[in-house]
C-alpha cells in the first residue's frame, strides 16, 4: 500500500469514528423536558402523527392544546379563545407555537380529541362558542395549512370517542342533543365525514363512549349506560349490526373496543363501585357475542384517590397483537399493569411500574416495530394521600417477545417532580422517535414535551422546560455530549492510526537501513582486498 493510500485509509477511519461513535453510544433516551409555549390557560395537549399504516407517515405530525389567545397570544386576543398547534416540519424539527389556522368560522374553542387521516389530515374535536359548551364540533386540516370551519356535531363535544384504522380510516362517536349515539365515518381517500349513522334511542344517559376501526373499515362502538357496557357493529358495507350487552357495569366512563377481521370483538372497562375499583376483559364469539367478561384485577382505593384517574387502555400493536394496560394496586400502591391479549385468552400479568408511588396509567402509544410506550404519573404520600403536586411522569417502553409477551424496559423520569398533568404521547412512524407532552400547571404554566429516540434531543427537542422554545435548534446538553462522544471516539481512532504509521514507518527505516547498498568511499587509510 502507498503512502497516500495509508493516509487516506486513517481519514477514512476518522471520519467512520466521527460518523459512527455518536450513533452507537447514544442509546435511546428521553430528552430533558422542553417548554413549548408558557400560557397559564394552555390545556388539554394533544401530539398527532399521521400514518397511512403502521409503518409510513400520512403527513407531517403535530403538538396541539387548548388556550385562550388573550393569554398565550395577545395579538391574537381578538379572536377569542381556540387551538394552538406546532408542526413537525419535514426534517422533523418542531416548528414554532402558533394559533390553529381556520379558512373560516366557526372555529372550535377548546380540544376534547384528536386523530388523523391516511393522507395526513390532522381531525379535531372540541367546543364551539364558549368553553365547555352545549355544541360540539369537528375540524380537519394539513399541519402548516389551513383547517376547514368546524362541522357542527349533533350535541356537546364530550363524552366523544376518535379512533383511526391502519388504513387511515376516521370514526367519531359523540352523543346528540337528545341523548342518541352518533358515528361519523371518513373512510381514507375521502375528503369529508359522511352523514351521521344513530346507534341508540337515547333514551338513557351515556356514561363512556369507544371507538375502533379494523382495516376493512368495519367500525364498532362501546359505550356504557343503564348499569351495563353495549356495542354496536357498522359493517364497511353499510349494514349495521344488532346491539350487543357486554356485561352488567356501575358507569366509570373508562373503556376501551377492538374489532377484529373475523367479526370479533374485545372490551375492556374499569367499573367502580363504592371505594373498590374492577378491572375486566371481554372476549366475543364470531359474530360478536360475549360471555362471561374476565376479572383483570379487583382492589380498594387508596385514600385520596379519585377511581376515575386510574386509568385503562386497549391497543393493537404494529403485528396485530393485542395488548391491554390498567392500573391495579401492589403493596398498598398503585401500579400499571400490562398483559397480552388474544381471542383465546389473556397472558400472565407484567406489572411495569414500581410500587414505591402512587402510579395511574395515561396513555398506551404504538409504534413501528411492534412496540409500545406506557405513560403515566407517580405521586408520593403526603400524609397517607397522594401528593399530586410532587407527581412524575414516567414511560417505559416495551417490545413483543418471541412468546407473544411484551418486555418493558426499565421506567424513565420525564418531567417532575411538580405539578404535572395530561400527559399523552405518540410515536412517529418514520423514525420510531417517540414525543410525550403535557400540561406544566407549576410557576411557569404552560405545554412541556420531551422526546425519546436516538438523536431525539439534537433533531427535535429545544431550550430546556425553565427556557424559551426554540424547537429548531438541538437541545444544547444532549448535543454536547454527541459532539464529545464522537471526538473521543475520533480521537482514538486517529491516536491508534498514527501509533501505527510510526511503527510502520520505523519497521521500514530498519529494512532499508540493512538492504540498502553502501554509496560510501572506502577510507584510504584501509587496506583493500587484493
Amino acid at each position: 500500500m502507498t503512502t497516500s493510500s495509508r493516509l487516506l485509509a486513517a481519514l477514512l477511519a476518522v471520519l467512520a469514528g466521527l460518523a459512527w461513535t455518536p450513533a452507537a453510544l447514544a442509546a435511546p433516551i428521553w430528552s430533558p423536558a422542553v417548554s413549548l409555549i408558557r400560557c397559564a390557560s394552555a390545556a388539554s395537549p394533544r401530539v398527532v402523527f399521521p400514518q397511512a399504516d403502521p409503518f409510513h407517515a400520512g403527513g407531517p405530525g403535530a403538538i396541539l392544546w387548548a388556550g385562550a389567545p388573550a393569554d398565550c397570544n395577545p395579538a391574537d386576543a381578538a379572536s377569542g379563545p381556540g387551538v394552538g398547534i406546532a408542526e413537525f416540519e419535514p426534517d422533523r424539527t418542531l416548528g414554532p407555537p402558533q394559533p390553529l389556522p381556520a379558512s373560516r368560522a366557526p372555529r372550535l374553542s377548546d380540544l376534547s380529541a384528536a386523530s388523523a387521516t391516511g393522507d395526513g389530515r390532522i381531525v379535531l374535536a372540541g367546543s364551539l362558542g364558549s368553553p365547555g359548551s352545549a355544541s360540539g364540533g369537528l375540524s380537519e386540516g394539513l399541519a402548516g395549512r389551513p383547517f376547514t370551519g368546524a362541522l357542527r356535531l349533533g350535541g356537546p363535544s364530550r363524552p366523544i370517542a376518535m379512533t383511526s384504522s391502519y388504513r387511515g380510516d376516521v370514526g367519531v362517536a359523540s352523543v346528540d342533543a337528545g341523548g342518541r349515539i352518533e358515528l361519523r365515518l371518513e373512510p381514507h381517500g375521502t375528503p369529508r365525514f359522511g352523514p351521521p349513522v344513530i346507534l341508540t334511542s337515547g333514551s338513557s344517559p351515556v356514561t363512556g363512549l369507544a371507538a375502533n376501526i379494523d382495516y376493512r373499515g368495519d367500525a364498532i362502538v362501546a359505550w356504557e349506560a343503564k348499569g351495563s357496557i353495549y356495542v354496536r357493529v357498522r359493517a364497511a358495507t353499510g349494514v349495521l349490526l344488532p346491539t350487543r350487552r357486554v356485561a352488567a357495569s356501575p358507569p366509570s366512563g373508562r373503556l376501551g373496543v377492538l374489532i377484529s377481521d373475523d367479526n370479533r370483538a374485545i372490551v375492556a372497562w374499569e367499573s367502580d363501585q363504592a371505594t373498590t375499583t374492577s378491572a375486566y376483559l371481554a372476549i366475543s364469539l364470531p359474530g360478536i357475542h360475549f360471555g362471561r367478561p374476565r376479572l383483570l384485577e379487583r382492589f380498594v382505593d387508596p385514600p385520596g384517590v379519585r377511581p376515575a384517574a386510574t386509568g385503562l387502555e386497549l391497543v393493537r400493536l404494529a403485528h396485530e397483537g393485542v395488548l391491554v394496560g390498567w392500573t391495579g394496586l401492589m403493596n398498598g400502591h398503585l401500579v400499571i399493569r400490562s398483559s397480552p391479549v388474544s381471542l383465546a385468552a389473556v397472558r400472565p400479568t407484567t406489572t411495569v411500574s414500581d410500587p414505591d408511588s402512587d402510579a395511574m396509567l395515561s396513555a398506551l402509544a404504538t409504534g413501528p416495530r411492534d412496540e409500545v410506550i406506557a405513560l403515566w404519573t407517580a405521586a408520593p404520600r403526603l400524609a397517607g394521600r397522594p401528593d399530586f403536586y410532587q407527581q412524575r411522569i414516567l414511560a417505559a417502553r416495551g417490545s413483543g417477545q418471541p412468546s407473544g409477551m411484551t418486555k418493558f424496559d426499565a421506567p424513565q423520569v420525564i418531567a417532575g417532580p411538580g405539578p404535572v398533568a395530561t400527559p399523552e404521547v405518540a410515536i412517529d412512524p418514520v423514525t420510531d422517535v417517540a414525543v410525550a407532552v403535557w400540561r406544566n400547571r407549576g410557576r411557569n404554566p404552560g405545554i412541556d414535551y420531551a422526546v425519546r429516540g436516538t438523536k431525539s434531543a439534537a433533531s427535535i427537542a429545544g431550550r430546556p422546560a425553565d427556557g424559551r422554545h426554540g424547537g429548531r435548534g438541538g437541545n444544547g446538553w444532549v448535543l454536547v455530549a454527541e459532539i464529545a462522544l464522537g471526538g473521543l471516539g475520533a480521537l482514538a481512532i486517529l491516536v491508534g492510526a498514527v501509533r501505527r504509521r510510526i511503527r510502520r514507518n520505523d519497521e521500514r527505516r530498519r529494512r532499508w537501513t540493512i538492504w540498502m547498498p553502501s554509496t560510501t568511499r572506502p577510507d584510504p587509510q584501509v587496506a583493500s582486498d587484493p
